[in-house]
């Protein structure tokens, strides 16, 4: 193992244990927020440095659970990031799962009202679909979908005016 993959993994084990050490009783009482806050910065260190190592599906694992994490705590946006990143990793060895972590994001962006970056993901499915895992059909589907978030973007532009 390369020193950025021994890095990737210890940063892990310590998020791990400050997650742990989080939901105690006293973890709770005193700090749990903050462990839970240093858990998610020891996570994205742990991404960080699997990217520099070129670990790419163990960068891509890093970077859902930390996705999940956010999740969890209600912090959609840093989720919706975090599955752009898992995506951006999980591209150069699994476009599908490239492709799924994406759809995720456009889940929690559409939510949000954040139709144009859930537009831009969109496209980035189809053209993921369409050139690294010829599937014509679900990349059709998808651009379809892409020009439906911009079509209600245009509107809501519209109705604002």
């Amino acid at each position: 193992m390369g020193d950025n993959e021994n890095k990737g993994f210890a940063l892990i084990a310590e998020a791990e244990k400050k997650l742990k050490s989080s939901k105690t009783f006293l973890g709770g009482l005193f700090g749990g927020q903050n462990s839970q806050d240093e858990a998610m910065e020891l996570y994205s260190r742990a991404g960080n440095a699997f990217k520099m190592g070129k670990k790419w599906p163990e960068a891509g694992n890093t970077f859902v659970t930390l996705a999940g994490h956010h999740t969890k705590m209600g912090n959609k946006h840093d989720a919706a990031t975090n599955f752009v990143d898992a995506a951006n990793c999980y591209k150069k060895t699994d476009p599908q799962e490239a492709a799924n972590c994406l759809n995720k994001a456009v889940v929690i962006y559409t939510d949000m009202g954040r139709f144009s970056i859930a537009a831009k993901h969109l496209q980035n499915i189809a053209e993921i679909y369409e050139n690294d895992v010829a599937d014509l059909e679900r990349a059709m589907q998808h651009y379809e979908q892409a020009a439906d978030c911009f079509r209600v973007l245009n509107t809501l532009s519209f109705l604002s005016l």
